[in-house]
């Protein structure tokens, strides 16, 4: 099988744009820790683009088994872009949500019949618009914090005794997302930050699980410690620690029936998912829900002692997905 593994920000899709330095680093990571899983497996070819300016960035450019493609200007990366999907038998996308890149390419991939390892375009759209993935998941009677669109703000202003926070409508990771820690800054700064959601701020765990779903089940990977700070009143993910979560503040039982919730709200969601959570003393808050792999995945094959990969091809071949797969897990740790 030829899998064409695009990751959006090495791919040379910003080959006319300053790379932004972290989310490259993040992006060369889950690519590489992908393609590796990939080999390992014996069981496909790889297809990869990547911009000139990242070349000594992958990992296994030696491997005969890699056709890659080097990006030096946007002609170039149509061409490639159009050559690798005609070529492939299947596509894994990694990309954020911003702008409906991560959906766009999705709907690209459809149009040349290429089958995405990944969830339907449909759960793309609902989890990449945080506004209407939390009214979705409140329907469901999950929790999630208070939320309103910024420009409905003096209609449906909340209070938020910790604070609040605004970040894109449709934004990946901490990208551009604020906290600010009364309502007297938060309406003060929201004339910048229009097209932004606004939330309450909730004090806690900041938690995030790496999910593998097939149609009908899930698979909990892991339980993540995400360790994020705030600089400038700007949120920053600056390492994860992958199942190293005291399992008194969210268990392995609590993460399974919880992936269930979200599949059961979001039948669309396959592959690998990520989910941001807040855990305190009153409830689980789901925060985020990624319709991709995230960067937790990098450490996945390390804790586990299983190559990811195969898990994933083992749902195209229809074997069921493991259960316990913890059982045995050992903490990992990623610094971004």
């Amino acid at each position: 099988m030829n899998v064409f593994v695009y990751e959006h920000i090495t791919s040379g899709a910003l080959v006319d744009d300053i790379l932004p330095s972290s989310l490259m680093r993040e992006g060369a990571m889950m690519r590489d820790a992908i393609i590796n899983d990939c080999l390992q497996t014996k069981q496909c070819q790889i297809s990869v683009m990547q911009d000139h300016r990242l070349k000594k960035t992958l990992n296994s450019t030696e491997s005969s088994s890699i056709q890659s493609f080097t990006v030096d200007d946007s002609t170039q990366y149509r061409h490639y872009w159009q050559h690798c999907l005609n070529a492939c038998d299947a596509i894994i996308i990694i990309a954020p949500e911003s702008d409906q890149c991560l959906a766009t390419l999705h709907q690209q991939a459809l149009k040349y019949n290429k089958r995405c390892l990944g969830s339907s375009l449909e759960a793309i759209r609902i989890t990449s618009d945080k506004q209407q993935c939390h009214l979705v998941l409140q329907q469901q009677q999950l929790s999630v914090p208070n939320s309103v669109l910024a420009n409905h703000w003096t209609q449906h202003a909340f209070n938020s005794p910790n604070g609040y926070i605004s970040k894109p409508i449709d934004g990946a990771g901490c990208l551009n997302t604020f906290f600010w820690p009364d309502r007297k800054a938060l309406e003060a700064a929201l004339p910048q930050h229009q097209t932004s959601v606004i939330q309450t701020f909730i004090p806690g765990h900041t938690l995030s699980l790496s999910l593998l779903y097939s149609q009908q089940d899930s698979c909990v990977l892991s339980i993540n410690q995400q360790h994020i700070r705030c600089q400038d009143k700007q949120f920053e993910l600056s390492a994860c620690s992958i199942n190293d979560v005291d399992p008194s503040h969210f268990s392995t039982q609590q993460a399974y029936a919880l992936a269930q919730q979200i599949h059961n709200a979001i039948p669309g969601l396959w592959g690998f998912v990520g989910i941001d959570l807040i855990i305190n003393d009153d409830a689980c808050y789901i925060i985020d829900i990624n319709p991709r792999p995230t960067t937790s995945y990098c450490g996945l094959h390390h804790s586990l002692n299983i190559n990811p990969m195969q898990l994933l091809f083992n749902i195209l071949a229809d074997k069921p997905l493991p259960q316990n797969i913890m059982h045995n897990a050992t903490p990992a740790h990623i610094t971004l």
